[in-house]
């Protein structure tokens, strides 16, 4: 987070301290906690949907999209030492029910993964195992002969030898020499069992390269190379020396590319996914910086529930405001998939934190007016403000801030005495960006209020992948 106060800022928020803010709430922050609190609200046989309206405040200017209803919501709010500009879409299902469920982490087994190979490798000539191949072990050794990235204010950007560094050239060099040519078995020898971590060699001699474990399922027709977002490399390039960057060349408009990967998930059987997020990407190869495909990426998120899709791996989940869940919990990583798309079809895809659903808790459970919403967002900004400047001791921090978007989507919370289960409930997930001139461009950072009760859901991942 950045906290270079700048004399501009600081002249803008006393400014605007003179003039009419909203009240300071006086009610406490409430923190999420595995109390079982939640559990008694879903099932009370007073939940009734229609006792609590959710669109109290959303009613003039609605308009209607596919999946979603918007609304805009403007206003100043301010207490000292914090000034939060909301300019915010408001996004919610295009529907009227909001059900709960219980989840659990569900495992990639052979026939799951099997039926994705036969799927983007179904016409594939022939198999190897994975292992590095003369040409990748070349990549590797100019990569460390090259030697150590460093970097400081008097020598500027440079690379450098590092200790252990010729041990490595010399086993890598030794390890060339030993590399056997790389060939393919026939078809139709395949794996038949987990881990994979092959390569089908396509008729038109290209490769595709599938790893698969029980927590994840990478597909990609490019081999040791990084997907990278252009909101990555926009600001400082993404590898040494670059600068920033844009991505211009991706051969493809982004319905286009929407399309394929919708038909694609279609094709498969998926069905409770929607798009999350989409955005120009790019494959760098690790070593050599080669850019070797630029394309779109597309997120899907789960979307059971009909709640509006949201893609947690984009965003950051400690930002300008801190907050305390106050008592540990295992986090899970969110489940998505990533399809990357160019001109030459899908080059990539990517599964991970499979979830599965086991039981429906409410088929419809009342929350929160969006009046009382929009007060505990207020709360949230004061305590992530005051809880900040406390946690780094900085007693004078000055912040401005701007909220731009508060999406009603679906968010895992822990059920009590049950570890390997976690409640998926609707919740309000709030988007803001620090108004500094100099991070604008920064990440976008999140907090969430559950939609049920009003508490704080803690999103920080300290798990990201099942442990069994």
């Amino acid at each position: 987070m950045n906290k270079k106060l700048s004399i501009l800022i600081a002249a803008c928020i006393l400014c605007f301290l003179c003039a009419a803010c909203q009240p300071t709430p006086d009610a406490p922050i409430v923190i999420g906690k595995n109390d079982g609190r939640i559990e008694e609200l879903i099932h009370s046989e007073n939940n009734d949907p229609n006792a609590i309206p959710i669109a109290t405040a959303l009613e003039d200017g609605e308009r209607w999209l596919e999946e979603i209803r918007t609304q805009h919501w403007m206003e100043d709010y301010a207490i000292e030492g914090l000034h939060c500009q909301i300019n915010a879409q408001i996004s919610l299902p295009n529907k009227d029910i909001y059900p709960v469920y219980t989840v659990r982490r569900s495992n990639f087994d052979w026939t799951s993964v099997e039926k994705l190979i036969r799927y983007f490798a179904g016409d594939a000539v022939g198999v190897r195992e994975s292992l590095p191949t003369k040409e990748d072990l070349s990549d590797e050794l100019l990569a460390v002969q090259r030697g150590r990235y460093a970097y400081d204010d008097d020598l500027g950007e440079r690379w450098e030898p590092y200790p252990g560094q010729q041990e490595e050239i010399t086993a890598l060099q030794e390890a060339i020499l030993r590399a056997a040519p790389e060939t393919f078995a026939d078809l139709p020898f395949a794996p038949n069992q987990m881990p994979v971590h092959h390569t089908w060699l396509m008729p038109d001699d290209s490769k595709i390269h599938i790893t698969a474990r029980v927590d994840c399922v990478e597909i990609a027709r490019y081999k040791n190379a990084a997907l990278q977002y252009e909101s990555d490399i926009s600001l400082h390039g993404g590898f040494p020396g670059e600068g920033a960057a844009k991505i211009e060349k991706v051969g493809i408009s982004e319905a286009d590319a929407c399309r394929q990967a919708k038909e694609t998930l279609t094709a498969l059987g998926m069905q409770n996914f929607s798009i999350a997020n989409v955005e120009k990407a790019r494959f760098l190869k690790y070593y050599s910086n080669e850019i070797l495909a630029e394309g779109w990426a597309v997120t899907f998120a789960m979307n059971d529930g009909g709640y509006v899709a949201a893609d947690l791996m984009s965003v950051q989940l400690a930002g300008a405001l801190d907050f305390d869940d106050g008592e540990y919990a295992e986090k899970w990583r969110p489940e998505s998939l990533v399809v990357f798309i160019n001109a030459d079809g899908i080059q990539s895809f990517s599964w991970r934190g499979r979830l599965e659903i086991v039981e429906e808790l409410n088929a419809n459970v009342a929350m929160m007016d969006f009046e009382n919403v929009k007060q505990v967002i207020r709360n949230n900004l004061k305590y992530g403000y005051v809880h900040s400047k406390i946690l780094h001791d900085v007693p004078e921090l000055v912040l401005a801030l701007h909220i731009t978007e508060i999406k009603l989507t679906g968010l895992l919370i822990p059920v009590k005495n049950e570890p390997n289960l976690r409640m998926l409930v609707p919740a309000w997930l709030v988007y803001y960006k620090e108004a500094d001139s100099s991070t604008m461009d920064d990440y976008t950072c999140v907090f969430a209020v559950n939609a049920i009760d009003g508490s704080n859901i803690d999103l920080t991942l300290r798990a990201l992948a099942p442990t069994s």
